[in-house]
């Protein structure tokens, strides 16, 4: 089934009453170019959707929606396709969804009880579908303001996440003398149901650029077991600005088996993540201390001379 939706516009008066989203059911769906305003939600992607392309709209919404400005959801998948036996003859996952060149923004509320930007949720793994049942998710080139948590995984039967080229600004603070105790209404980034340690491992996170949230990884729901939960494998070029610090304590510290490189940005109060495996990140402190941009740095000086700096006082080894 080929479904487009094109150019509408849709507005409310009261979006704690009129919902007023646009629910994606299908294969291979075109929803572009419309304007959503004051809206109860967004956009939710739901069972059995594949071939999805959510591109050029624009979601303000009015309300706090338990599924945030775009809600992709697998629940179910199973008892759907199982419904529908008679033209359904096969379990396939979701696949194949992209969603780009948006610009959503949430609720000026400083305290949402959810506050997501995207929300990627699902149930356990299902014999069914042996390989996931979200396969190819792509979120790119979208703006997203005044989100709690960017994107919130709560679903730990995906792969092939790509969140690429991305604009996050949080909600409001004050700038002037940014530290430790500043206030960041928007928490974390990238969000992992606390009990769910994986969820993000599949995630490839590259290029976006982060204004203003109290973490880069953060948990949502509880707090984990200190270091049991796994960062992305691939955190490569992001622009990070106005961050408290990369990851929550339920988080592992970068190990070998995640990519977190060629990063940068200012005032990231705690940068105490970084240790053997996180290499050449320019990222300053809350104090822009010329020093702090180098720790994890490699600099080419000449043949004879490489060196790694490894602290804010512009320590090194001596690589060559």
């Amino acid at each position: 089934m080929d479904v487009v939706v094109k150019g509408n516009s849709i507005s409310t008066d009261d979006a704690s009453i009129c919902k007023s989203d646009i629910k994606i059911t299908a294969k291979g769906a075109s929803v572009t170019g419309n304007t959503l305003t004051n809206v109860g939600t967004g956009f939710n992607i739901a069972q059995i959707s594949s071939d999805v392309v959510v591109d050029g709209n624009t979601v303000t919404l009015g309300a706090d929606p338990a599924g945030g400005l775009v809600n992709i959801d697998m629940t179910g998948l199973k008892s759907y396709i199982d419904n529908r036996s008679d033209y359904l003859a096969s379990y396939t996952p979701m696949s194949n969804i992209v969603i780009s060149n948006n610009v959503f923004t949430h609720t000026d509320a400083t305290a949402p009880t959810y506050g997501y930007g995207f929300r990627i949720y699902g149930e356990s793994a299902v014999a069914e579908f042996p390989e996931g049942q979200l396969i190819g998710l792509c979120i790119k080139g979208n703006s997203i303001a005044n989100a709690k948590y960017g994107v919130y995984v709560i679903a730990p039967d995906t792969s092939a996440i790509s969140i690429t080229d991305n604009k996050f600004v949080g909600k409001a603070f004050v700038r002037s003398g940014f530290s430790g105790s500043t206030v960041l209404n928007s928490r974390g980034v990238l969000g992992c149901y606390y009990t769910q340690v994986s969820n993000l491992r599949n995630i490839s996170f590259c290029g976006n650029s982060i204004y203003g949230f109290e973490n880069l990884y953060d948990e949502v729901g509880g707090s984990a077991t200190a270091g049991t939960v796994f960062p992305p494998h691939h955190a490569v070029s992001n622009h990070l600005m106005y961050l408290n610090t990369i990851r929550t304590t339920g988080y592992r510290g970068i190990s070998y088996t995640e990519n977190f490189s060629n990063n940068s940005g200012a005032y990231i109060v705690d940068r105490a993540f970084m240790g053997q495996w996180a290499l050449n990140n320019s990222m300053g402190d809350a104090t822009l201390t010329t020093n702090s941009y180098r720790k994890s740095r490699i600099q080419y000086v000449g043949a004879a001379d490489v060196r790694l700096y490894y602290d804010d006082a512009a320590s090194f080894v001596q690589l060559a």
